[in-house]
């Protein structure tokens, strides 16, 4: 066996060829052994002079003072970096494919990355007020370091919740609660998914907070999807640390640092070398998604002076293992994220730096085509209405949908001068496209009438006759309660009056400045002029605030022309509710409406009996005296200052809609009303259908909903591009310069926040009303 006796290495500094004069080893003659000095182990040595010969690479050069045996060259850096090969053991000979590369330089790029935007899921104590919530260091942030080009999710709960001086019957009362959780995370809107025969790899520059050693602190960073996958590292109290395997279907693999397979990372391991979470880190996951490959977590982590090198800290193998794949869903996005409880004595965050998504090798992944066209032209004029939509698909077969969609091309015709506009209506516009828009229903301000303030809770004056309406409960789901409005009352009530009408009771303190103030009633009503037929024993009803204090309910046997309000039995479903709002003294400021939701959408049932029918419908019901209810109409009652908008029905309930606009669509375009306005040219006019997203033409499995039956006018459009189309011309528009993986496109779950909105083609004309026809292409990545 050949050793390094006889042989030397270039030194890095070493000079051009020439003659040099080296140490070396001196030999037996005899038997060609190594000469050790008298009594120790020492090889003794001599000065020689050699001649040194420079490859001119940069690998190390060995030169032997013997002429009789083969050179054995030995790298330094004989340990290859742990990313050079697949988790399927093939060296990647192949070029990576990017997917996403992004370093934070300018900000969040709002079109690759979405943030957890407050509400329920950020904080437990969602009710707070702000100024108490965001006190000093305390509050949740999804916010941009500029200093260090970094996006941060920042977390530092308030020991104790706010807590409430009285209670307005929103369920806040009396707060005060030592158990808030804040959660702040940044992650990408697209999906990036694996390719069979391939590995998809991330990397990812961060640094965090460390040592909290509160049990409640949780940073991770990785992929996940949104049924429950996930590869991604975990730190827990800021010293414990994890890489985690999460899916449903196997349940969680919590792999602590000192179980790893692989190197730890520690002054002890062969790395040499220990983690300083606090200072900037690269990590890379690698994984496949069949239960035949698994997962790897490296780091790139310092080897020696001046030099780093990518490291494998644990393998996960799945080869043969698992009756089902490893992940559920092979789509999966970046993220971060930062989580604390109350108690913590300092904020939790994680700054992420930069992040890139690849393959080993491969293509942008399968592309799949669709198309879609107007089944007849459409009438236009000078108003700007949606004529096409083009929106995701929440499932496929019941599988969540990570797919995106590119358009590709845009087909127009028309018989008049025409502009075309293809815009974006997002979530962030508290717009809802599965059924699109119906008719705003308003109501203007009630008479202002002069009292006196008798004692903190009396005034005098002369007040309208509201016997009837002062039962039920603060929601506005039974009864028909009368709010007292004026400057500085908030969230009163009317409890009582004389017979005399001279004179009320209300149920909170008046301000001793009042000297008028309105009565908002529920004495102005709007009653659908479509009805629910017989028949429709299911369906969900749809709606969305426009302000103020409303309710909905459905009416049974209703009949317009003799519809009493003040008696004729109602299931109400809805209601639109005030609560007080507080400053972080405990101070009331104003009031804030209840419940918090933009859209909603609730179920109902008809249950007919032997005798009698019972209407269910928000967590209502009513019976009804016979077998025959309907036909069944849909009744707003509004306050003063109120509107109530785009009140829908649907055949299917809200639980069974899978499909956006999946069954029977009705929109309510007309309202017989009193005392309460109705806008319908906003809705397209009196010939306003709702927009219906359907399946694509013919492919059952296309990750596209079309919509070519809404007209509308759309509420805060997101402009893309606009054309132009002349009378008598056909154009074709190349839409691939806008939209594709790097650019625009169509991604999230519709009804999510990281929805990125329906696209929608509108079309007004220039001059005088005529037809057109368009056609949208796209493709979707499969």
């Amino acid at each position: 066996m050949t050793t390094l006796s006889g042989f030397y290495q270039l030194p890095d500094d070493a000079a051009p060829a020439g003659r040099t004069q080296v140490e070396a080893d001196l030999l037996n003659y005899l038997d060609g052994q190594l000469l050790y000095a008298s009594g120790t182990d020492v090889p003794v040595t001599a000065p020689v002079n050699e001649v040194v010969v420079s490859s001119g690479t940069a690998y190390p050069v060995v030169i032997t003072n013997t002429v009789d045996s083969q050179i054995p060259i030995l790298y330094g850096n004989d340990v290859q970096s742990e990313i050079s090969f697949t988790l399927l053991g093939v060296p990647k000979e192949e070029r990576q494919l990017g997917l996403f590369s992004v370093v934070n330089s300018y900000g969040a790029d709002p079109q690759n990355w979405r943030i957890n935007e407050g509400g329920t899921s950020s904080y437990t104590y969602y009710y707070d007020p702000t100024d108490y919530t965001f006190a000093g260091n305390y509050g949740y942030y999804s916010r941009e370091v500029k200093s260090e080009s970094a996006l941060q999710a920042y977390v530092f709960p308030p020991p104790r919740s706010f807590k409430y001086p009285f209670n307005d019957g929103t369920g806040r009362f009396p707060g005060d609660q030592t158990n808030g959780v804040m959660t702040q995370f940044w992650e990408t809107k697209r999906s990036f998914r694996y390719q069979p025969g391939r590995i998809t790899g991330v990397t990812m520059g961060v640094n965090m907070t460390t040592n909290s050693q509160h049990t409640g602190e949780v940073i991770t960073w990785g992929v996940r999807n949104s049924v429950g996958d996930g590869y991604y590292f975990q730190l827990e109290r800021g010293t414990d640390l994890y890489v985690v395997r999460q899916t449903p279907d196997l349940g969680t693999l919590k792999v602590p640092r000192d179980s790893w397979n692989g190197d730890p990372i520690t002054v002890n391991s062969p790395a040499a070398w220990s983690f300083d979470l606090t200072k900037v880190t690269m990590f890379a996951i690698q994984f496949g998604w069949y239960g035949a490959i698994g997962a790897e977590f490296l780091a790139y982590v310092p080897n020696g002076l001046r030099d780093a090198r990518w490291v494998r800290l644990h393998s996960i193998t799945a080869s043969n293992e698992y009756s089902v794949p490893s992940l559920r869903s092979p789509f999966m996005k970046v993220f971060v994220q930062a989580r604390s409880t109350a108690g913590t004595t300092q904020p939790a965050f994680i700054n992420l730096y930069g992040s890139s998504v690849y393959i080993d090798g491969g293509d942008d992944g399968t592309l799949r085509t669709g198309s879609a066209s107007l089944d007849t032209p459409k009438l236009i004029d000078a108003t700007d209405r949606a004529i096409m939509g083009l929106q995701l698909k929440p499932a496929i077969n019941g599988v969540a949908n990570q797919q995106n969609i590119y358009p590709i091309s845009l087909g127009l015709r028309s018989d008049v001068d025409a502009k075309v506009t293809m815009a974006f209506q997002t979530i962030d516009d508290n717009i809802n496209y599965t059924p699109g828009f119906g008719t705003n229903l308003s109501r203007g301000t009630s008479s202002s009438i002069p009292v006196t303030r008798l004692d903190d809770v009396t005034l005098s004056g002369n007040f309208p006759n509201i016997s009837g309406e002062l039962v039920g409960n603060l929601n506005y789901l039974t009864g028909r309660r009368v709010k007292v409005e004026g400057a500085g009352i908030f969230r009163t009530h009317v409890s009582s009056f004389d017979s005399a009408l001279s004179r009320i009771t209300v149920d909170r303190e008046l301000p001793g400045s009042v000297t008028s103030v309105r009565l908002s009633r529920f004495n102005a009503w709007a009653m659908s002029s479509g009805t629910i037929p017989s028949g429709v024993t299911v369906g969900s009803l749809f709606y969305r605030t426009g302000g103020g204090y409303w309710r909905l309910g459905l009416v049974p046997q209703a009949n317009t022309a003799n519809w009493d309000p003040e008696t004729q039995q109602v299931c109400w479903f809805a209601s639109k509710y005030p609560g007080l709002s507080y400053n972080a003294l405990g101070s009331v400021t104003g009031e804030t409406p209840f419940p918090l939701e933009p859209y909603i959408v609730q179920s109902f049932v008809v249950a007919t009996g032997s005798t009698n029918t019972t209407i269910t419908a928000g967590g209502q019901s009513i019976s009804v005296s016979g077998v025959s209810p309907y036909p069944l109409r849909i009744v707003a009652e509004l306050q003063d200052n109120a509107s109530v908008q785009d009140v829908l029905y649907s055949t299917t309930q809200e639980a069974n809609i899978t499909i956006p606009g999946s069954g029977l669509i009705e929109s309510l375009p007309t309202w017989t009303a009193s005392g309460v306005t109705q806008t319908s040219t906003s809705a397209g006019g009196i010939t306003y259908v709702p927009s219906v997203f359907e399946n694509a033409p013919n492919d059952p499995n296309s990750a596209a909903l079309i919509d070519t039956q809404g007209y509308r006018v759309l509420a805060s459009p997101n402009r893309v591009a606009t054309y132009f189309v002349q009378s008598g011309e056909a154009v074709q528009y190349d839409l691939s310069p806008l939209f594709g993986p790097d650019r625009m496109f169509i991604g999230g779950r519709p009804g999510t926040v990281e929805n990125t909105g329906a696209l929608f083609v509108t079309a007004s004309a220039r001059n005088v009303s005529g037809y057109i026809t368009a056609t949208l292409d796209w493709e979707e990545q499969q």
